[in-house]
């Protein structure tokens, strides 16, 4: 009988082995001198009053050493939390944060303290080890996959013990390498995150592209920590939301009032052919739809239940969180997910399908979804609220150049995020060719 290793074991194996070789001094990443794993944090020092800086799992995004930390008296989170200083690493252990990449070097921590997730480990560096060489090898793509060969616990709640990382063996070049590998990373990060500023500028020019063309009223948006509607008005809304009545979304009606205009339902017809099972026509999830660019991803996703089908020409809106977005103006047909609207113009004269995708991912739409959207962990827009979005209308040509604008401006928008992505991968591969063969940046 033939035992079957999972690709992860094989990958760790394979580390190991790779790590223990290369051409610098190796050590046990928990040895004194590289890192000290989950260290003590003093907190008792603090009055329980005393302000320190929190960092919940989600605070911490993925593979880019950013953190977004909130704050919290010490009382709160003495017991039951992840404590960590500043400079210490923290490193995500369990499934899929770990292999997703949920880690960071902290620093500016309110009070030089902070407190998180239990499903954190935390390293402290030792003399011989930078803290941004640490969070650096420890977030190398390599590592977080072959780290799950070394996973203990259930299925849905596997976690890497500490012991992996205590006796981990790593290579420690000289501190002058490290400083120049992590000045490398640095650099990138910089210069990725400029180009990924410059794509979100593009994608948010839109709103100004469309409001400049439109000749749209620009009032000035409410201000005020609170609003007040008279009953009359909420009555002839048919509801007493407070939110329905928000003063952004108030705004944003009072900008598409002023230009010819139409409600949703009047303007296309949705679709909700349904399909038990895709077949081999190609399925479309959310996850295949990138927000605010109304481009497809890579993403490649199977169906798991009903489906509904879309024709070229179509125009599919993600009901589920829709200030996510996810619109798209299909150049093909095809099948999809029931989280989306499949919404086909009646008269393409009066409303172009891809006019319609861009209005829909503007800041004039999500200034109405998302305030009109229901329930708490899946918030989705109901069907009725979806027709009864106003949609600014204009003649088929100027419909034609917004569309052919915006359309310029996403695609130098998605070049510039894949310029942002190559950037960093480019200086992730540096870093572990020099780690591992000792070819310098």
């Amino acid at each position: 009988m033939t035992l079957s290793v999972s690709p992860q074991v094989v990958a760790l194996k394979q580390l190991r082995a790779d790590l223990a070789a290369a051409p610098w001094s190796i050590l046990p990443l928990g040895h004194p001198d590289v890192a000290e794993i989950n260290p003590k944090v003093d907190l008792k020092s603090l009055n329980d009053d005393a302000p320190v800086s929190f960092l919940p799992m989600e605070a911490v995004e993925e593979n880019t050493n950013t953190f977004h930390p909130t704050v919290r008296p010490v009382a709160d989170v003495r017991k039951g939390y992840t404590a960590f200083a500043d400079n210490d690493v923290i490193w995500a252990k369990i499934t899929p944060c770990m292999q997703n990449g949920k880690s960071a070097l902290v620093r500016g921590l309110t009070n030089g303290v902070g407190s998180g997730s239990t499903e954190f480990h935390v390293l402290r560096a030792g003399p011989k080890a930078l803290p941004e060489f640490l969070w650096a090898m420890l977030s190398m793509p390599r590592l977080l996959f072959a780290a799950q060969g070394a996973f203990a616990g259930s299925s849905g709640h596997q976690r890497v013990p500490a012991s992996f990382l205590e006796h981990l063996l790593v290579p420690v070049p000289p501190e002058s390498v490290q400083a120049q590998l992590v000045n490398d990373l640095h650099n990138a990060k910089v210069a990725s995150e400029e180009a990924g500023r410059r794509s979100v500028g593009l994608i948010s020019s839109i709103d100004d592209l469309l409001v400049e063309a439109l000749s749209l009223s620009r009032p000035n948006p409410p201000r005020s920590g609170g609003y007040a509607i008279r009953r009359l008005t909420a009555l002839n809304g048919q509801t007493l939301s407070a939110d329905y009545f928000h003063p952004e979304r108030m705004h944003a009606i009072s900008q598409i009032v002023s230009v010819p205009n139409a409600k949703l339902s009047e303007l296309v017809t949705f679709e909700r052919s349904i399909l038990k099972e895709p077949g081999q026509t190609r399925y479309l999830g959310l996850a295949s739809v990138a927000s605010n660019t109304g481009q497809l991803t890579d993403a490649i996703e199977t169906a798991t239940g009903q489906c509904f089908r879309f024709e070229e020409g179509d125009v599919l809106y993600g009901r589920l969180r829709p200030y996510l977005n996810k619109v798209w103006a299909a150049t093909f047909g095809g099948v999809c997910s029931t989280e989306f609207h499949v919404m086909r113009t009646k008269d393409e004269q009066r409303l172009r399908p891809e006019y319609l995708a861009v209005v829909l991912r503007t800041g004039l739409i999500v200034a109405q979804t998302k305030h009109m959207m229901t329930g708490n962990t899946h918030p989705r827009i109901a069907n009725e609220d979806v027709g009864n979005l106003l949609i600014p209308l204009a003649d088929p040509e100027v419909q034609d150049r917004i569309v052919a604008a915006a359309m310029e401006r996403e695609a130098e928008a998605s070049r510039l995020r894949d310029e942002a992505q190559s950037i960093w991968q480019a200086a992730r591969q540096r870093f572990e060719n020099q780690l591992f063969n000792g070819v310098m940046p």
